[in-house]
């Protein structure tokens, strides 16, 4: 490294802090194939023609047979470089060069030799367009600030000459590159190597870069032996290539991808900074509340302060308050807020009640946070209401935002029931009881929110909202519309929504607007939002109406047949009849206000239906998909087609750029953010099993529950009436195992089968073990077995789980025969539990098989569900065309003597299986329980691995069990079972 510090000082010394970095290699990464080969086989460039058959099976046997070394190969190929200059060299570089280098003729050669060979050879390789278009478009963007550093293994001096030839030719007039490459010695005329620039000297380069605070963007590099060296770059916030190589290609795939995507974000950020109908405009706040907040909040507009600013800010809101209400009131806040590192966030686990269960590793179901968000929400919200002077704390800003936090979260809380009981208004048809009231709520506590920002006085508005709290409703409502709910708000960011009506405001293009139309859920909170601005800034305009529209493009159209625009009408729920009646009647001034756009049909579209009715409609929203506008421009993969003249849709300008937020967990920025924020390795989860509250088991009939392969699903299921589970082990092919957990990304990726054929879960092996160092004693476990296994197979399978061989039940998910189950009971004190299918063509004969071969403590298992055991193994069943409770009920008569007890298996909803148990019940038919695996299971795109700590021990567990499944059987399993 010291031979290279000097090249390295010259980087450091000339940096400026806005200047931004990219690392190249030079040989099959910006050229198609390696230069030094090409100069060294060229006769008479740097070796004499008679010289390069020598050189040729040297590096045949360095690199194809692999008999010498490679600083073997360099040693010797040094060795035969020319040692001074004649005239063939002289000749080829006039030609080629057109510099004349006479006078050297017949003198020792220096680095100038190595120098000229390295620009000759350019005209032989061919040069990646692909990556040369890259920097010219990097360099219209960041000008000089670009610099290029050519890091290669290639001698420095040659590759200095290969460098310049492709700069002089391809960008002539790029003026910031280095280039760093190995070190050579030229004394009298012979060569040698002073130092190698392997892939680990790159790494360190690399990272003394980094570490010195320059911001290096992109490494492209086309060797795999020093995977760090990609790395480091990647941690810092930079990208990194790996070039594909082969024989001959003109261009690189690599290089091509990366061009359209630098060109895609030059458009996007054409779109976003210079394009005058969807740049981002600058909106001038002249509230420096307003600016105090958006320096502390993060892009989705979480608000956070360091544990000593919420310290001071507590203390002082707190001043004057009993022992015990202070008590109270910081137990209150800690559950509301996040605290991580350093650092308070103003939102956590209950204002995000609806995250996947693996981040915070709760298991209450979405109705039990639920609750204790409004809880707690309005137990802050009373305690700020009748103990703190809102005016002592106006230039304490640590302190207001704690407090419009607390408003925030009572907005969120009402904003959520509010959106489920509009949408099942709609959908149902029906009008929801009592629904005016959370009307008022949201419109006062919005009011709040503003005056807050503003600096109002709320004594009146606070004693007015704390009149209308009430928990029994907010649940209420909460239960009764459940089937609507929705988690992710796309917008809740304060700082956005109020720059975003400050503009509208400022640039207003018509007479005020009579009506906002709101589309939610995302922009459900804008046009009382928009209404609270103007009270808060005391503007002298009348108030709008607002309508709430529950209309998207996306949704398709409810219309008759050849309307041309969606009736829009269906989507406005029953609330805002009158109000709606006045737009039919035209003449009246609209503001059309979402969240975001993508595509902008739905405003197009609806600004076509209002229009329609002779109303001025005017269209805004707060941010805009650039992403999507650009790869429609491009006709890139998987965008949305945008609306017709969609450049002519909106009237005022966007705010920001769009955070995507879709539904579908994991395919959006903002799930990534709060994944980022809320997710810590080491959960400690050890509470679930020292907590003197846990759960009792649950007596009566069997609820069996497959696949709980941790603590956490265990403590789920037990809380909700279960009292047998299943352990898998059904993953033979060790290889498709791994396929399939690899979308859940395990953290730990040990194989623990010593034999390829024993199909436990590998990736669960440790906390399996935990769980059942655990498990209740009441509680029986299954082993569940979709193959026939040998007696050491099952013994494997046993010891790699921690299983106990005499209370363990065996569950067999494949047809057996007397020998088998005689094996069994031989060798292992069990019970077992025989499946059989509901589809199964020889059903009645293989049932009264079971009922002579297993004794009364075992169990027949009549699966409904795909895991039939023909199912799994692809023989022949019946019909599956009849329905499952027709089929049922044809067997009646055969289930109805069995000897053995009968347990029943589907993956259904809690009212099909009592239509099942209902079945059995009036025919006669007893049995001991039921089983179920992938109903009451989180959807995969929500599964993660997570590690955790309980009770000193770290392993992985991936959460499978959904708490709000889970908690629907809850009933069933204690009133049905």
């Amino acid at each position: 490294m010291e031979q290279m510090q000097e090249d390295i000082d010259k980087i450091l010394s000339s940096s400026v802090t806005k200047d931004i970095y990219i690392i190249l290699d030079v040989d099959r990464t910006i050229i198609n194939g390696t230069s030094w080969f090409k100069s060294c086989i060229t006769p008479d460039l740097l070796i004499e023609g008679k010289n390069v058959q020598k050189f040729i099976t040297l590096n045949e046997e360095a690199y194809d047979k692999k008999s010498i070394s490679l600083d073997f190969f360099r040693h010797e190929t040094l060795k035969l470089i020319k040692q001074e200059y004649d005239q063939k060299y002289i000749s080829i570089i006039k030609k080629k060069l057109n510099i004349n280098l006479d006078s050297f003729k017949g003198q020792p050669v220096d680095r100038r030799l190595l120098y000229f060979a390295g620009k000759v050879s350019v005209d032989e390789m061919i040069v990646y367009q692909e990556c040369i278009d890259y920097i010219k478009i990097l360099y219209s963007i960041h000008k000089n600030n670009l610099k290029i550093i050519y890091l290669s293994s290639g001698y420095q001096w040659y590759i200095q000459g290969v460098v310049d030839g492709i700069m002089e030719h391809f960008l002539p007039n790029f003026p910031n590159y280095q280039v760093i490459g190995s070190k050579l010695l030229i004394k009298g005329g012979k060569t040698s190597e002073v130092f190698f620039n392997s892939q680990s000297v790159k790494q360190k380069i690399v990272e003394q870069i980094i570490n010195n605070g320059l911001k290096v963007s992109l490494i492209a590099d086309d060797s795999p032996e020093n995977l760090e060296l990609f790395s480091c770059v990647e941690r810092n916030g930079g990208k990194a290539l790996m070039i594909d190589y082969k024989r001959k290609q003109i261009s690189s795939e690599v290089w091509k991808e990366e061009l359209a995507q630098i060109r895609k974000e030059h458009l996007i950020n054409y779109y976003m900074t210079e394009n005058v109908k969807t740049k981002i405009r600058d909106v001038k706040i002249d509230n420096s509340f307003i600016c105090f907040l958006e320096r502390n909040m993060n892009k989705i507009g979480i608000f956070s302060m360091s544990k000593v600013e919420y310290e001071k800010a507590i203390k002082s809101l707190c001043s004057g308050f009993s022992d015990k209400l202070t008590s109270q009131f910081i137990e209150i806040l800690e559950n509301l807020f996040f605290r991580k590192g350093d650092r308070v966030y103003l939102r956590g686990e209950l204002y995000y009640y609806w995250l996947p269960t693996y981040i915070f590793l709760n298991n209450e179901s979405l109705s039990e946070k639920y609750s204790r968000l409004v809880h707690e929400t309005i137990s802050a919200f009373l305690i700020v209401s009748e103990n703190i002077s809102l005016e002592k704390i106006q230039d304490e800003y640590n302190s207001r935002a704690i407090i419009l936090s607390i408003f925030e979260h009572l907005q969120h809380s009402i904003l959520t029931i509010l959106n489920m009981t509009e949408k099942a208004e709609i959908d149902m048809k029906i009008k929801i009881q009592g629904e005016s009231i959370l009307y008022n709520l949201i419109q006062g506590i919005t009011n709040v929110i503003f005056k807050t920002i503003e600096g109002k006085d709320l004594s009146n508005d606070l004693e007015e909202i704390s009149g209308q709290l009430d928990f029994v409703t907010f649940i209420s409502f909460f239960e009764k519309c459940f089937n609507y709910h929705q988690g992710m708000r796309e917008l809740d960011n304060i700082v956005s929504i109020y720059k975003s009506i400050k503009l509208i405001i400022d640039n207003e293009k018509e007479p005020p607007f009579d009506y906002i139309i709101s589309f939610p859920y995302g922009g459900i909170g804008l046009g009382y939002s928009f209404v609270a601005y103007m009270l808060a800034k005391e503007i002298p305009m009348a108030f709008p109406n607002i309508i709430n529209c529950h209309y998207s493009s996306k949704k398709g159209y409810r219309r008759g047949e050849n309307a041309e625009v969606p009736d829009i009408n269906s989507f406005i729920p029953d609330f805002y009849y009158n109000r709606f009646q006045e737009l039919e009647k035209g003449g009246r001034c609209i503001l059309l206000y979402d969240n975001n756009s993508t595509t902008l049909k739905t405003l197009k579209e609806a600004k076509k239906f209002f229009g329609g009715r002779n109303n001025t409609v005017q269209g805004a929203v707060v941010g805009f998909n650039y992403r999507n506008l650009v790869d429609c421009i491009l006709k890139r993969e998987n965008y949305e087609e945008m609306a017709e003249n969609w450049e002519e849709i909106l009237d005022y300008g966007v705010v920001e750029e769009y955070i995507t937020a879709f539904n579908t967990w994991g395919t959006n920025e903002k799930a990534k953010i709060l994944e980022e924020l809320f997710s810590s390795p080491n959960t400690d989860i050890s509470h679930l099993i020292n907590n003197n509250n846990n759960y009792e088991v649950r007596t009566g009939k069997i609820f069996k529950l497959c696949r709980v392969h941790n603590v956490f699903d265990y403590k789920t299921a037990i809380k909700n009436g279960v009292n047998m589970i299943g352990l898998h082990a059904v993953y033979q092919n060790f290889e498709k195992y791994r396929q399939n957990e690899k979308l859940y990304l395990p953290i730990t990726t040990i194989s623990h089968r010593k034999d390829i054929n024993i199909p436990i879960s590998d990736y669960e092996v440790d906390s399996i073990s935990d769980l059942l160092d655990n498990i209740d004693v009441e509680v029986k476990v299954a082993l569940i077995l979709e193959e026939k296994m040998n007696l050491e197979q099952i013994r494997r399978c046993l010891s790699s789980y921690n299983l106990n061989t005499e209370t363990t039940i065996f569950q067999l998910q494949h047809r057996v025969d007397n020998e088998y189950i005689d094996c069994l009971r031989k060798h292992f004190q069990c019970d077992i539990i025989c499946t059989i299918g509901l589809n199964q063509k020889d059903f009645s004969e293989y049932f009264e098989f079971l009922n002579r071969v297993l004794n009364k403590n075992d169990k027949i298992l009549i699966d409904l569900s795909k895991h039939q055991p023909d199912f799994i193994h692809g023989a022949e069943v019946e019909s599956v065309e009849d329905s499952k409770l027709k089929l049922l009920n044809s067997l009646i008569p055969v289930l109805r003597g069995s000897r053995i007890p009968l347990m029943f298996a589907e993956d259904t909803s809690v009212e099909q299986m009592k239509r099942y148990l209902n079945l059995l019940n009036k025919n006669g038919v007893k049995f001991a329980g039921i089983d179920m695996q992938n109903s009451v299971e989180i959807d995969s795109t929500e599964q993660r691995y997570q590690s955790v700590l309980i009770n000193g021990k770290s392993y992985q567990m991936r959460v499978r069990k959904s708490p709000q499944k889970m908690e629907r059987w809850k009933d069933f399993a204690y009133k049905e079972l």
